[in-house]
């Protein structure tokens, strides 16, 4: 996966969206439809949409062994909130590929 596909699947799923659940996609004990549901909870969204748009995207991401740039990307990010970016930093640091 080249740096213009992981740029594509973050606008799909959403760069807060991303760092907020980034626990529970790396988690491979959590059916997709597990975090889906964490997901729809959250933003409102229909689970089957977190599922397709959100979830499966993330996971080619992490599965791409590009979690790290990803992170990067949104930490870089000035439309996310200071937190989110901090977090998403933080996130960074501990991954390894």
């Amino acid at each position: 996966m080249n740096d213009q596909q992981v740029e594509e699947h973050l606008r799909k799923i959403g760069k807060g969206c991303f760092v907020t659940f980034f626990g529970e996609l790396c988690d491979s004990e959590l059916l997709d439809e597990t975090v889906a549901m964490y997901i729809a909870e959250d933003s409102g969204v229909d689970r089957s949409a977190a599922l397709s748009w959100r979830v499966r995207p993330a996971r080619k991401i992490i599965d791409a062994g590009r979690a790290r740039d990803a992170l990067i990307n949104c930490a870089n990010s000035k439309r996310l909130p200071l937190h989110i970016r901090d977090k998403a930093t933080v996130l960074a640091e501990s991954v390894q590929e």
